[in-house]
């Protein structure tokens, strides 16, 4: 044995200095240190704060408000100190199966009782004279003169002649024109409206054509309680 191979406790101390058991892991990036940013002093400002509180050029405010709508919008706000927006105004527009699209709100007013009595009237003399002319036309074709059988007998045939055919010449005359406008609501500005705001239908003109037709018969009673209107939803405006 050699004096080198005699290991002596001091040996062994100084030799465990020199030799770290401590994992070797400064390489692998485990220890590494954070970078450390320098924090900006308090009076002092980021450059985006710098940019965004920097006034734009002059050029890039002129490119801004160079639409009409902006112009007038500043020349608004240097003379009464606000913005006003430009606004276009809104179409009303209704669409749905037999509708125009309208632009705009009908200014639509009741009908006095006189205007709706006149108008009736007119239209009873219309259909009147035309029940009669088509009577004097066909009695004409058929038998050679205007009245035939009914000159010498104008009483009874002629009037159960003439009263079937008005009945069914008003049945027809409004249930059609009504519609749009009778001869004698167009003369006195009357128009006959649903009043759910919906299409007037054909059915609705000849309830209306029915009820006043029966209150020929009942003393205008019905149309005098509106009848016509209720049953058909529809009403008269001026």
């Amino acid at each position: 044995m050699t004096p080198s191979d005699l290991v002596t406790p001091e040996s062994s101390e100084d030799a465990s200095q020199e030799f770290s058991f401590r994992p070797i892991t400064q390489g692998l990036g485990f220890h590494h240190d954070k970078q450390q940013w320098p924090k900006p002093k308090a009076n002092q400002s980021s450059p985006l704060q710098k940019s965004r509180t920097n006034p734009q050029p002059a050029s890039v405010q002129a490119r801004q408000e160079s639409s009409p709508e902006q112009r007038e919008t500043s020349a608004l706000h240097k003379i009464y100190g606000y913005s006003a927006a430009v606004t276009k105004p809104a179409l009303s527009t209704r669409h749905g199966a037999g509708f125009e699209t309208s632009v705009g709100k009908q200014n639509l007013s009741d009908v006095p009782v006189l205007s709706q009595f006149t108008a009736w009237i007119i239209d009873l003399m219309v259909i009147g004279l035309g029940t009669f002319f088509i009577i004097l036309c066909s009695s004409f074709i058929t038998f050679g003169n205007f009245f035939g059988p009914f000159y010498s007998s104008v009483s009874t045939e002629f009037y159960l002649l003439f009263t079937t055919l008005f009945c069914l010449f008003y049945l027809f005359y409004f249930t059609l024109l009504d519609l749009n406008s009778s001869i004698g609501k167009s003369l006195m500005s009357i128009k006959v409206v649903s009043t759910d705001k919906s299409q007037i239908e054909m059915k609705d003109t000849f309830i209306r054509a029915l009820v006043t037709l029966i209150s020929l018969m009942g003393l205008g009673i019905p149309a005098a309680l509106d009848f016509q209107g209720k049953l058909s939803k529809t009403t008269l405006k001026k």
